[in-house]
This record gives C-alpha cells, sequence and structure tokens, in this order.
C-alpha cells in the first residue's frame, strides 16, 4: 500500500514546538501515514555556516533527531539535501529514493505564494503536491490569485489548505534571541535545551 508522507523543509534553527506541532495537525487534518522533517543545508541565501549566519547542519540535524525521537508519527529525514528544498529535484530525489511513497510538500503561505517566481516553477506544479498551513486571517484568495498568475499551470496547482494557529509564540528566532539572553523557551524540547545548552549553542 502506498503510504503519504509530508515533508516539512525548514532550515531549524532551531527546532521547536510549533514546526512538531503543525506536522501532528497535518497528519491529523489531512490524513498523512507520516512527516519527515527535512533539514535544510543552509538557510536559502545564505553563504556560510557560522554565527552570524545559520548554525552547522550536524547541530540542526542532531536537535531535530532529538526533537522527533518520542514522537509517533513525525521523524526526522537522515539524507542531506544538495539543492534547493522546495525545487523539482528535491521532489525527484524523494521519488527515486522511495518509489512506493507518496509525497507532498508541507508550506507556509508565505512560501507557496512566491511560487510562479520559482525558477522551475513548471517542474514543480507538473510533479507535486502540496499541504498548506495558513493563518485564520490569512487572505482567502491568495491560492487563486496564485492560480490566476500562474497562467496555464493554475489549473494543474494542487493544494491541500487548512488553518493552523499553533504556537503563535513559537519562532526560532525568538529562540535564538531568548537564548543568547540566557532564557529558556518553554517551547523548546527539553533534550534540545539541554543539547544547545550543553554545545554553547547561540550564546
Amino acid at each position: 500500500m502506498v503510504r503519504r508522507i509530508g515533508l516539512l523543509t525548514g532550515t531549524f534553527d532551531p527546532v521547536h514546538a510549533g514546526h512538531i506541532a503543525l506536522a501532528r495537525e497535518a497528519i491529523a487534518v489531512v490524513g498523512l501515514d507520516e512527516v519527515w522533517l527535512v533539514v535544510n543545508p543552509r538557510r536559502v541565501n545564505s553563504p556560510v555556516e557560522n554565527k552570524t549566519g545559520v548554525l552547522s547542519y550536524k547541530h540542526r540535524m542532531a536537535m531535530a533527531k532529538l526533537a522527533t525521537a518520542q514522537e509517533t508519527g513525525v521523524s526526522t529525514y537522515e539524507g542531506e539535501l544538495r539543492d534547493q528544498p522546495h525545487s523539482a529535484s528535491t521532489f525527484a530525489k524523494f521519488a527515486i529514493e522511495y518509489p512506493n511513497q507518496e509525497f507532498i510538500f508541507i508550506l507556509g503561505m508565505d512560501v507557496i505564494a512566491r511560487l510562479d517566481r520559482w525558477d522551475d516553477v513548471e517542474s514543480v506544479v507538473e510533479t507535486t503536491s502540496f499541504i498548506v498551513a495558513t493563518r485564520a486571517n490569512a487572505a482567502k484568495d491568495s491560492i487563486d490569485g496564485l492560480r490566476l498568475r500562474l497562467g496555464p499551470l493554475g489549473p494543474k496547482l494542487k493544494v491541500h489548505s487548512f488553518e493552523f494557529d499553533g504556537f503563535d509564540e513559537a519562532s526560532s528566532t525568538g529562540a535564538r534571541r531568548a537564548l543568547a539572553s540566557g532564557d529558556s523557551p518553554d517551547w523548546l524540547n527539553k533534550e534540545v535545551y539541554a543539547y544547545i545548552r550543553r554545545n554553547d549553542l547561540y550564546t
């Protein structure tokens, strides 16, 4: 039987409770069998990995594994991407590695709203399905507007959207700021927090 797997890609710098809650909600609402967190090699358009840029892939992967270790249905993909996370080549990589699975990208509205500006938009629309998490106050016509901008590709766009307002206060940026000030955000997994302190990260 073909299993439906959601791919939640991100920098996860660091991973937090909002990411996990989104994965759980996608499973419950859309009926996915599983969600995989896919750690991006580096923040898009960030040329280096250092204290002024994104944390090293090794640390971000380690934290993602800790955050998903006790989760049912949510796990971390352990392979490393070499291309942009939301691209036809990345989607094709998963299709080749796991031919008996159906993969769907999980995105926020802010990401999919720019789909018409992606370099490989035609290939992405032709080969990829999307799950889009929206805020309750998000514009309801965003997807319709995107379809119009896509022209002949618009009707081919496969999107399932659902409202998600959990963990509004949780963000990786907020976590980094709190950690740099010596605070302990309550929306960080305790094992992730211990790893951060043990390795003197975000200080």
